[in-house]
């Protein structure tokens, strides 16, 4: 089979010859300055700078020397403020102005944290646990409205802030965050009466004697017990509007004659949950959680259980460390 080879065609040259010179408009006019370039400025600013830290004395001719730059132009570079230009070197000039404009002010937010931050005399559990919109206008603080667009794609629709937007700008300015609260069962006047006289017994509290164990170092040889039922299930528990860290304070806690745990509790009664049972044993640099099961309904430990799977794992290394009791907690 032959073998045929195309032959390319040499291109003709363009009629238009292209032109590398400036057209004479943009040529520069006799008798004005060349512009200072940005290595030039910098090499003077250095110099500046190594005669202010060292006490050097550099002349202008030595500047003009490295720099490039003219003895009567070198005061031009020193007199811009534009000269440095590193984002490092500025000044802070404020917040960012670029990107949407803010819905709530900084003093809005600080009202609302003010509202919502005060004690329980005067903001109950149930006032926190309100939806942003009602604690902002609860706060004194009138809802702002944003503009939105119709099926159109005009902006021809006003609505209320969303919570979203009350919850960004809280947590952004005064740390303020939507959390579940710390539950509390109310005692019962013997289990605090109970607890006192125990107390009062160990550490003297009321100030009348000393207790049995004053001081830490008294308790080294005490390891503290309890029991734990673990369950998934629904819960009743609040969620408040808070600072972040302030989940233990006194104001934030929800007390209550019946918690998520009476929940779990009922729960365990009537076998809807698939319960974990913990034994936890806490002392002095001790730690120990057993996993336990039992054969009730109501996982109450047994004394069965207690001795075959609790006491004959914890009782040897009790013994080892020299403890000599121990307390059942309420």
């Amino acid at each position: 089979m032959p073998i045929s080879f195309k032959v390319k065609k040499n291109r003709k040259k363009s009629q238009n010859p292209r032109s590398y010179t400036p057209p004479p408009d943009f040529k520069r006019e006799e008798g004005v300055k060349d512009h200072i370039k940005t290595p030039q400025k910098s090499s003077l600013w250095t110099m500046k700078v190594l005669e202010e830290q060292y006490g050097l004395v550099i002349t202008s001719d030595i500047k003009q020397a490295i720099s490039g730059v003219p003895s009567r132009d070198q005061s031009t570079v020193f007199r811009n403020k534009e000269s440095v230009r590193t984002l490092h070197n500025k000044p802070d000039s404020g917040p960012d102005p670029r990107g949407r404009k803010r819905v709530f002010t900084r003093e809005d937010t600080r009202q609302i944290a003010r509202y919502a931050d005060g004690p329980i005399e005067e903001v109950s559990m149930e006032d926190k646990s309100a939806p942003w919109q009602t604690i902002t206008e609860d706060a004194g603080v009138p809802l702002p409205q944003t503009l939105h667009k119709n099926e159109y794609g005009q902006f021809t629709i006003w609505r209320d802030v969303e919570p979203q937007t009350i919850a960004r700008s809280m947590k952004t300015d005064e740390n303020f965050v939507t959390a579940v609260a710390k539950e509390e069962k109310e005692l019962r006047p013997e289990t605090t009466a109970y607890r006192l006289k125990f107390c009062d017994r160990f550490l003297g509290i009321e100030g009348q004697f000393e207790g049995e164990r004053p001081h830490p170092k008294d308790w080294r040889d005490v390891v503290f017990v309890d029991e734990f039922h673990e369950g998934i299930g629904p819960q009743n528990t609040l969620r408040i509007k808070r600072r972040i860290g302030t989940r233990h304070e006194k104001r934030h806690i929800h007390w209550k004659r019946w918690t998520a745990k009476d929940d779990r509790q009922a729960a365990k009664e009537l076998r809807t949950l698939t319960m974990l049972h913990i034994f936890v044993a806490v002392g002095y640099n001790y730690r120990r959680m057993i996993f336990y099961s039992v054969g009730n309904k109501v996982g109450k430990m047994t004394s069965n259980v207690y001795i075959e799977q609790v006491l004959k794992a914890i009782a040897p290394e009790l013994k080892e460390r020299g403890s000599t009791g121990l307390v059942q907690a309420e």
